[in-house]
């Protein structure tokens, strides 16, 4: 049955809702001249005419997607108002859900390519929908202590109408993964950034949308065969639209999300530079911008959804900012490509940056700490992996996968040795590390450890969070507390009491404490003559902590100061700007700039103690402290690397590519100075990180023996006569 409304279709413009993939043959048919959808006669479909169809489907919330538990039903037949037929469902006025998960009709496609269309019409909130693949072992498959194989969501597929019905559609993909059947097609209200990540659990319920049209059918192609393969031929071995996960080829929408069309792909290039060139602070980004631009422009014909967002990722990391990231893919999945939370994985190893002085010299990677049921052991040389050599394998995956980069090549060391867990989990299968047999290495054996089975095995079974959420890694070799032993996000001090030499160890991860300045006062005691301070994982965060810490440890009039200044400052810097010392209130926040300089109200003896200071993988807040304190008496900075060089604030944006979350970019740049005068005309510093007064890197041989060659050091220099 056809309605008999009338609608027109409209183009949409890089500023509207990003559009999708034009709809395959064998989708519903769309009339533009009527605005009448029909639905295609081979496929599983609802036009939601009457309430029995809606037995098919369970209520959930979006709270609960993969929890499963029961919700009440949110989903009621609005009649008259179809986009297909005379009737539609208006879904979510309550916040909630619908899940169709007749496996039957799933399987039906085995061995087949699968697609899903429908139309949506956003009342308060437009849809969020995404395809499931089902773990083993358990039924139900999802109880909120396994996660999908993966999932892929809904995007637009670029066709609309003029009174707000908009079409959405997910793939072609495969109709099993790694094996895995579709379990089931979640739909649910949109959430709010803030609800995807903290909040989740607290989604506010905000009205909903018509639902129409919904149709599951068989789409064209081949499913991915099941071949061997590894990151460095993926192309040759999985083909442009495969991609490459623990050793195995997958379908590449898997991990990467339904493939964009043409006209989406340049709308997507459009924004992306839209964006940067409007709203990018960091001015040595802006200064590199024609190259970003050109690698954009080389993706446009790009039609492989993995070759699509490689090359975008690939073309953030020309700009060298680590505020500039490209967006996360959503959901809870198993097969995540992007470098996302520095843990142990698969290995169960947290590996550090070492210079192998008794392993034939040069750089390397070698483990600083392991869980308990690893097969590797601490002072472990990461020596090949999948046949290639260690080093340049590293470099070349925390390239492709990492988010964002630091402002200079030889600093993305120390950020992929945080990362090497992750990424030989999802894209490795084997590796080798030299194991010594005694402190001076003497003799050594080597080691092949096989994470790829294992790996894809825990994705399987819905346990890969397993992997996922293992002990956080801090590039640490000796630490103050257990490593993990606090939730990471809090970023809580810990130190230890004054020791023999007078001597106060620190240790902190960044700046967003919400009890920052308090726990600072209790963390650097009074009347103590000298600080080591363990700043070797540094987040950045929140300027007022910040700001906190430049007051209680640096006196007044030490120099240089740091000028931060938003994106329409930075050229000519307004006097209206240059009152905001020291704060964080809402003059700052209006004036668009912050002078960091100590105000004078630190205590003396903490303005005057010794203090070494132990930079690593350091970024934001965590680049500026160490920037000022270079002008500090009685101060050395110690590190193997230079920090990120992002100095000033970060922003999140809406991805501009569909089915991802959150972009950001860096929205302010700083001047230093001797003082205002000479900051407001002095060069900008974002992309040039804090150098170390004392190069160190953990040397193998101390790591053999436990010893913590940074801590050593500062302890060195401490104890020095002044």
């Amino acid at each position: 049955m056809q309605s008999q409304r009338a609608t027109a279709l409209v183009a949409l413009s890089i500023f509207c809702s990003l559009t999708g993939r034009a709809t395959s043959a064998g989708a519903a048919t769309f009339q533009p001249s009527t605005g009448i959808v029909s639905l295609t006669p081979d496929a599983t479909a609802f036009g939601f005419e009457s309430d029995a169809e809606l037995a098919q489907f369970s209520p959930i919330k979006r709270a609960d997607l993969y929890t499963l538990k029961t919700a009440p039903l949110d989903a009621v037949v609005a009649e008259g108002e179809g986009i297909e037929g005379k009737n539609a469902l208006r879904v979510g006025s309550a916040g909630g859900g619908l899940l169709f998960k007749d496996e039957a009709a799933f399987a039906k496609l085995a061995g087949r390519r699968v697609q899903v269309r429908f139309w949506a019409k956003a009342e308060g909130r437009a849809p969020t929908a995404e395809i499931v693949y089902r773990p083993t072992g358990k039924d139900p498959p999802l109880d909120g202590t396994t996660i999908p194989v993966a999932s892929v969501r809904a995007i637009p597929t670029g066709r609309e109408t003029s009174d707000g019905w908009v079409e959405y559609g997910i793939g072609p993909i495969d109709a099993q993964v790694l094996g895995r059947p579709i379990y089931g097609l979640f739909i649910v209200p949109e959430a709010r950034v803030m609800e995807e990540t903290k909040f989740a659990a607290e989604a506010s319920e905000r009205g909903g949308f018509l639902l129409d049209a919904l149709e599951i059918l068989p789409a064209e192609g081949t499913p991915q065969a099941d071949v061997v393969c590894t990151d460095a031929d993926v192309d040759a071995t999985c083909g442009p639209v495969g991609a490459c996960f623990a050793g195995k080829c997958v379908a590449g929408e898997a991990l990467y999300g339904t493939p964009l069309s043409l006209a989406q792909r340049k709308e997507v290039v459009a924004r992306a530079l839209f964006i940067l060139e409007k709203h990018q602070g960091d001015a040595s980004a802006v200064a590199r911008l024609p190259t970003y631009k050109a690698a954009l422009d080389a993706l446009v014909n790009e039609t492989s959804s993995r070759r699509f967002y490689a090359g975008m990722i690939a073309a953030l990391h020309t700009l060298r900012n680590m505020h500039t990231s490209s967006g996360r893919f959503p959901g809870a999945t198993s097969l995540n490509p992007d470098v996302t939370y520095q843990t142990a994985g698969a290995p169960g190893a947290c590996f550090g940056l070492v210079t192998r002085d008794v392993l034939g010299g040069g750089t390397g990677f070698a483990v600083f700490d392991t869980e308990k049921t690893s097969d590797l052991r601490r002072g472990d040389v990461l020596k090949t992996v999948d046949g290639q050599e260690a080093v340049a394998w590293v470099r070349a995956a925390f390239s492709k996968y990492s988010i964002s980069t630091p402002g200079q090549t030889e600093t993305d060391d120390a950020w992929a040795a945080l990362a090497i867990g992750d990424l030989v989990t999802a894209h490795a299968a084997t590796f080798t590390v030299d194991r010594c047999t005694d402190a001076t290495c003497a003799t050594h054996t080597e080691v092949t450890v096989k994470t790829g089975d294992r790996a894809r095995a825990a994705a399987q079974s819905g346990a890969f969070a397993s992997f996922v959420y293992t002990i956080p890694c801090d590039g640490r070799l000796s630490r103050i507390g257990e490593l993990g032993s606090g939730p990471p996000e809090a970023e809580l001090f810990s130190s230890l009491p004054k020791d023999a030499t007078g001597t106060v160890r620190v240790q902190f991860d960044g700046f967003s404490n919400p009890g920052f300045p308090p726990d600072a006062e209790k963390a650097f005691p009074v009347d103590t003559p000298k600080y080591l301070v363990d700043a070797r994982l540094g987040h950045g965060g929140k300027t007022v902590n910040m700001n906190a810490m430049v007051n209680m440890l640096i006196p007044k009039g030490t120099k240089p100061i740091l000028m931060l200044l938003d994106r329409g400052n930075l050229a000519a810097v307004d006097d209206a700007t240059l009152g905001c010392v020291g704060k964080d209130g809402f003059a700052c926040l209006f004036s668009g700039a912050d002078v960091v300089t100590a105000d004078g109200t630190g205590v003396a003896s903490r303005t005057s103690a010794k203090m070494a200071w132990l930079n690593g993988a350091s970024v934001s807040a965590n680049d500026i402290v160490p920037f000022v304190l270079k002008g500090r008496a009685n101060t050395r900075i110690f590190s193997a690397v230079q920090t990120a060089g992002a100095f000033g604030g970060i922003s999140f944006v809406g991805s501009v590519v569909p089915g991802r979350t959150m972009d950001s970019i860096q929205y302010e740049d700083g001047r230093a100075g001797a003082d205002v005068a000479s900051a407001r005309v002095g060069s900008t510093v974002s992309g040039r990180g804090v150098a170390a007064d004392v190069v160190v890197t953990q040397k193998l041989s101390d790591l053999l023996q436990g010893k913590d060659t940074a801590i050593l050091a500062a302890q060195a220099w401490l104890a020095q006569v002044p």
